[in-house]
């Protein structure tokens, strides 16, 4: 029988990870159950070809519905980080 203090395992990359049961929430435990299911591999998840998975809208930790809000404070940050790193500067 599962408690909480049940140990689960799941492939993260080349490594196992070891948790406790009660210690992953439920977009956790769906994570880690597609990470498993695509043998650790977190572009594989990302590529997963099961939509009719009653886990697909979860599979990268959060529902594909919900959407960020960011203010424009965020936004302008974010402009200047990418600005920075070389992305999104128009050269003529």
């Amino acid at each position: 029988m599962l408690t909480k203090d049940s140990p689960i395992k799941y492939e993260c990359g080349s490594s196992v990870k070891v948790v406790k049961a009660g210690s992953l929430t439920p977009m956790k435990a769906i994570r880690a159950k597609c990470l498993d299911c695509s043998g650790g591999s977190s572009h594989e998840v990302k590529l997963c070809a099961c939509q009719d998975c009653p886990l697909y809208p979860f599979r990268l930790g959060t529902p594909a519905w919900k959407k960020r809000e960011v203010t424009d404070e965020q936004r302008e940050v974010a402009r200047k980080r990418a600005a920075e790193r070389g992305f999104g500067v128009k050269t003529q």
